[in-house]
C-alpha cells in the first residue's frame, strides 16, 4: 500500500479515515439503548493490556450504569486515531499526547482538539536492544536502523526527541515497520534493526518469549508523563459532558478493577476479544503470559495524588520540553490549547473500595 505524509507531520496508509474504519471495526457495544458513543484506540491488537480501558468497563456494566453504549474501535496508531476525532469517525480515543501536540501545532485540523483524561502517566515508550548491542544511550543510534510496529506510531518521533535531547542527529536514522511480538523480535535477532521502538505491552511479550532486552533510557525519557490522553473535540467536550464523565469514570473503574484482580482482567478481556488469547501455549501460559503484559500497563498507569486521568503542570511541561528541543514540532502549543482537567472531579466520583471488593469476588461462570 502507497503512503503519503499528512497534516499529521507524520507517515500513514494512503486510505481514507472512512475506510481505515471499516477496515478495523473490532470493538464491542452493549446493545441498543443509552447513549452511544465511539471510542478508538490506537492499535488493532487488543492485547491484554487494554483491558482496564475496552473490555472491562464494557463487561462489567461500568459504562452501561453511566447510560452509555460504547462501541470500540481500533485504529493503526495515534496518527490515526487523531485523525478519526478530527474527521468525526470517533467521538473519543486514547491515544499519544505528541500526536495531540502536533495536531495543534499544525492548525490543519477542522476543529481543535482536547484531552480530558491523562490514560497513561509514565513513559511506556521502550527503547530495546540485544544484551551484547554496543547501544547504550539515545545518542548512540545515530546511522541506525530502527524498528516501529508501524510508521505512524508515536515512538518515532519519541526517538528523534530522545536523540536529540542526547545530542545526536534524529535525521540520520531509519525506521522501519516490524510489528509486534515475535515478529518484532526476529527482526531485531536477526540485526534487521538495531533497536526495537515499540511499548510496555510488546515489549513485556518479547520478554515473556524468553530473549531479554536491554533497555536504552534517559534523564528526559525517565521525566515523561503525560503520555496518552483520551481526546475530543472541544465541540464535543461543551455539548457532551456528561457522556465524557461517564466514559472516563468506566476506565478508572476499570483500573481499579483490574490493579486489584488482574487474572479477572485478563479472561474478561479474553471473552470479549478471543483472538487476543496466545496461541499455542497452554491455559496456565496463556494466563501467565496475559497477566505479565496487564501488569507492564498498570505500572505505567497511577491516580496522580490520588486522582485518576490527572496529570501535573510538571509532565506536561516535560512532554513539551521534549517536542521543543527534540525538533520534532517547530512550535509546540501550550498546555491550554490540548489538556483540560475539568472533568475530573466528576469521574473520580466512585467508590474505589467497592471496586475492589467486586474485583476480588468476581467470579467466571463460565470455566
Amino acid at each position: 500500500m502507497r503512503s503519503r505524509s499528512t497534516r499529521w507531520g507524520v507517515i500513514v496508509p494512503l486510505v481514507s479515515v472512512a475506510a481505515l474504519l471499516v477496515a478495523t471495526l473490532a470493538g464491542c457495544g452493549s446493545g441498543d439503548s443509552g447513549r452511544h458513543l465511539t471510542f478508538g484506540v490506537s492499535t488493532t491488537t487488543m492485547t491484554s493490556y487494554e483491558s482496564p480501558f475496552v473490555s472491562v468497563p464494557q463487561a462489567m456494566g461500568y459504562w452501561k450504569e453511566e447510560g452509555l453504549n460504547v462501541r470500540t474501535v481500533g485504529f493503526e496508531g495515534a496518527s490515526a486515531s487523531a485523525q478519526a476525532v478530527d474527521a468525526g469517525a470517533a467521538d473519543v480515543a486514547m491515544f499519544s499526547t505528541s500526536s495531540l501536540f502536533a495536531a495543534q501545532a499544525t492548525k490543519r485540523a477542522k476543529q481543535p482538539m482536547v484531552g480530558f483524561y491523562t490514560a497513561i502517566t509514565r513513559n511506556y515508550s521502550t527503547l530495546a536492544v540485544l544484551p551484547d548491542s554496543p547501544i547504550r544511550r539515545p545518542a548512540d543510534l545515530a546511522g541506525r536502523l530502527i524498528g516501529v510496529s508501524a510508521l505512524e506510531a508515536s515512538q518515532v518521533s519519541l526517538v528523534k526527541a530522545a536523540m536529540a535531547n542526547d545530542g545526536a542527529d534524529p535525521t540520520t536514522v531509519t525506521f522501519i515497520p516490524v510489528g509486534q511480538g515475535a515478529p518484532a523480535l526476529t527482526a531485531l535477532r536477526q540485526h534487521r534493526v538495531d533497536m526495537l521502538a515499540l511499548w510496555d505491552g510488546p515489549n513485556a511479550v518479547i520478554n515473556g518469549l524468553g530473549q531479554p532486552l536491554r533497555l536504552i533510557t534517559s534523564d528526559y525519557l525517565e521525566g515523561l508523563g503525560f503520555m496518552s490522553v483520551l481526546t475530543t473535540t472541544r465541540a464535543q467536550l461543551d455539548k457532551d459532558r456528561a457522556a465524557l464523565v461517564g466514559l472516563g469514570r468506566g476506565i478508572a473503574k476499570g483500573m481499579v478493577f483490574a490493579q486489584a484482580n488482574p487474572e479477572a482482567a485478563v479472561r474478561i478481556h479474553w471473552k470479549l476479544f478471543p483472538e487476543s488469547k496466545p496461541k499455542g501455549l497452554s491455559e496456565e501460559a496463556a494466563m501467565a503470559q496475559g497477566i505479565t503484559v496487564l501488569k507492564a500497563r498498570l505500572a505505567n498507569c497511577e491516580a496522580i495524588d490520588g486522582v485518576w486521568g490527572r496529570a501535573t503542570d510538571a509532565q506536561i511541561e516535560a512532554v513539551r520540553n521534549l517536542l521543543r528541543s527534540g525538533g520534532v514540532l517547530p512550535t509546540v502549543p501550550p498546555e491550554s490549547e490540548v489538556w483540560t482537567p475539568q472533568l475530573l472531579e466528576e469521574i473520580n466520583k466512585f467508590d474505589a473500595a467497592a471496586v475492589r471488593k467486586q474485583a476480588q469476588e468476581y467470579r467466571d461462570t463460565d470455566r
